[in-house]
């Protein structure tokens, strides 16, 4: 959040590619969700609404990754 648009989208963008494969680490998942639910609320409409594809897409992941189940932090 406050990045510069275009960085913001196209890392959103990226995101969305890699959903079936990244995250798999579980600890990584719950951070990256708790960023994009700060994006959910960014005032710019087109991340707002690439924010809440994400999210759902990695909210349909979540029982299908993590099979890694590391602490490595």
């Amino acid at each position: 959040s406050g990045g510069s648009h275009s960085a913001v989208r196209n890392c959103l963008s990226v995101l969305i590619r890699c959903v079936r494969v990244f995250p798999m680490i579980e600890r990584v998942a719950q951070h990256m969700e708790g960023e994009v639910l700060r994006l959910k609320d960014d005032p710019r409409e087109d991340i707002k609404i690439t924010a809440n594809s994400y999210h759902a897409m990695l909210d349909q992941q979540k029982n299908k990754n993590y099979e890694l189940k590391i602490d490595i932090f």
